[in-house]
Order: structure tokens, then C-alpha cells, then sequence
């Protein structure tokens, strides 16, 4: 009797630890969807920001000052610099393994190439002393070589 009930207690605790598994399992891998909608979110936000102030900036009228049409150029930078900065962000959790790294690599390689081969971008953020953008170098990299 006494080893039935010690048999049935190691089969009760051993069925535990397996739904505790699979919870945690199961948690993670919520999480890692939850943030693979928000880097996605991120990424369109920023890159309907920086297109809305290219709009802006073409549909100026000729007549503009030349200090409204800096001051647009100064915001059309920043807007670049925003989508950039996304894109870092994202990388460095492509790179940490927080998502699922042939997911990313399939919505993002593209994009993540062309920008990294822009040559104003290569002038203005990812060759630039210092650099701050070394985790989409490092992305750049892993794809490319």
C-alpha cells in the first residue's frame, strides 16, 4: 500500500513538472510573438513617419523660406535616424535570440541589406565614427559573408 501511494506521488509530481514545462514553454513563446508585433509596429510607425515628412517636405511650395525648408531637412534626418534606431533595436533581439531568428531574417534581410548599402546611409549612421548602429552591422554582416 505505502509504495502504491509513494508510485502514484512520483507519477503526481512528475505529470507536475511537465505541465510546468510546457506553461513556461508556452509563455515564452507568447512573449517572443508579443514582441515580434511590436518591432513590426515599430518598424511601420517609424517608416510612415519619415515618409509623411517626405511629402511634406516635396510638396513645399517653391516660395518656401530656405529656413522652413532646413528646418524640414532637419526633421527628414531625424526621421531616418528614427527608422534606423528601430531597426538597431530590432536586430539586437534578432542577435540576443529573443525572436525567432528565421522569421526575422525572411521579413527584414532585404530591407536590413539595402539600407545597410545605401551610401548615404553607410555615410551618415553605419560608417560613421562612432558607429552606433552595431548590431544592424553585425545582422549586415552574419547575412552577407
Amino acid at each position: 500500500m505505502e509504495l502504491t501511494v509513494a508510485i502514484i506521488a512520483i507519477v503526481v509530481a512528475f505529470g507536475a513538472v511537465l505541465v510546468s514545462v510546457w506553461a513556461v514553454f508556452s509563455a515564452e513563446k507568447s512573449s517572443q510573438a508579443q514582441v515580434e508585433a511590436q518591432i513590426r509596429q515599430q518598424i511601420n510607425d517609424a517608416e510612415n513617419y519619415k515618409d509623411d515628412k517626405i511629402v511634406q517636405f516635396y510638396s513645399m511650395s517653391k516660395d518656401a523660406s530656405e529656413e522652413s525648408i532646413e528646418n524640414l531637412q532637419a526633421v527628414m534626418k531625424s526621421a531616418e535616424q528614427r527608422l534606423i534606431n528601430v531597426y538597431d533595436d530590432a536586430c539586437a533581439l534578432y542577435l540576443d535570440g529573443k525572436i525567432d531568428k528565421q522569421r526575422f531574417k525572411q521579413n527584414y534581410e532585404h530591407t536590413i541589406i539595402r539600407n545597410m548599402k545605401n551610401v548615404v546611409f553607410q555615410r551618415d549612421y553605419f560608417f560613421a565614427e562612432p558607429n552606433e548602429y552595431p548590431n544592424t552591422l553585425a545582422v549586415f554582416r552574419e547575412w552577407t559573408e
